[in-house]
């Protein structure tokens, strides 16, 4: 199958060549995505089924601890899923060479990975849930007894500058996956996904270490107030770590210039290596 498919990329020759002079081509493009299908069109079916699955769960009507479960395993695996998504390109050995005889610049590769994996993977993973959540949140007969407000409550009253944290580190990471599947020279998947692992362990000591000491600082000026120190909700910690300080500013920024530095260095990779 893949041998078919390279020999009628490379023997057709109706198919554009890229020059040193030429544009960018969509074109080019269309014909980079149809190289790529052999590896993404089983990935985006097997996704496609998961969202499929995980928003049904989501909507069907459940006891309070099995919604819960529910809830809280479909958050936590979809993103995991998007960070491991560019393993993809070496689960069926190595293909490197062939794809650098493609006719296509190396900027219309990049900008179709780039497409492919930070926008139509998330897509295909979080539109439908986020519909279903938006449902049980807005259509009352679906809502059931209400065991999930505190989580909608959590989820939409959300900080917007957590919510950037959060969009800037998931696609650090699957860049930073997408960056040491490409450069590896064996057991590229599993250290594509070791790699995403770090950057997430990264990111969560950031956030525990930021949690931590707003939860210190709470509870010292409730001392200093000569009131009794308590374990904060969480709404109440979100609420503080939401606030514009040196620490989540600087921490949004060091993020932002990582994820930056991933997508030069991933089209770096793919303009001198002509991968």
């Amino acid at each position: 199958m893949t041998g078919t498919l390279i020999n009628e990329s490379l023997n057709d020759d109706s198919r554009p060549e890229a020059t040193v002079r030429d544009g960018f081509s969509w074109r080019r493009v269309a014909l980079v995505a149809g190289y790529y299908r052999y590896f993404t069109d089983r990935q985006i079916l097997v996704y496609l089924a998961i969202s499929v699955l995980s928003a049904t769960l989501l909507l069907v009507p459940m006891p309070k601890e099995a919604k819960l479960a529910i809830f809280t395993l479909v958050w936590t695996a979809l993103p995991v899923l998007f960070y491991f998504a560019p393993a993809v390109l070496a689960a069926k050995g190595d293909t490197r060479p062939v794809s650098r005889m493609l006719p296509a610049r190396a900027f219309e590769r990049f900008v179709y990975l780039m497409l492919y994996f930070i926008v139509a993977v998330p897509a295909v993973l979080f539109v439908l849930p986020s519909l279903a959540e938006w449902l049980l949140c807005n259509v009352p007969a679906l809502r059931g007894d209400g065991e999930l407000e505190y989580l909608f409550e959590l989820q939409y009253s959300k900080p917007h500058v957590l919510s950037v944290l959060n969009i800037f580190g998931g696609v650090a990471t699957a860049l930073t996956c997408l960056f040491v599947t490409g450069r590896a020279c064996s057991s590229r998947v599993v250290k594509g996904v070791l790699a995403a692992l770090g950057v997430q362990f990264a990111l969560g000591i950031i956030g525990a270490f930021y949690g931590l000491s707003k939860v210190f600082a709470m509870g010292f000026e409730a001392g200093t107030k000569g009131k009794e120190a308590s374990v904060p909700d969480m709404q109440s910690l979100m609420h503080e770590m939401s606030q514009a300080t040196p620490y989540i500013i600087c921490s949004i920024t060091v993020v932002g210039l990582y994820m930056l530095l991933m997508f030069w260095l991933n089209y770096r990779d793919m303009k001198t290596r002509n991968l």
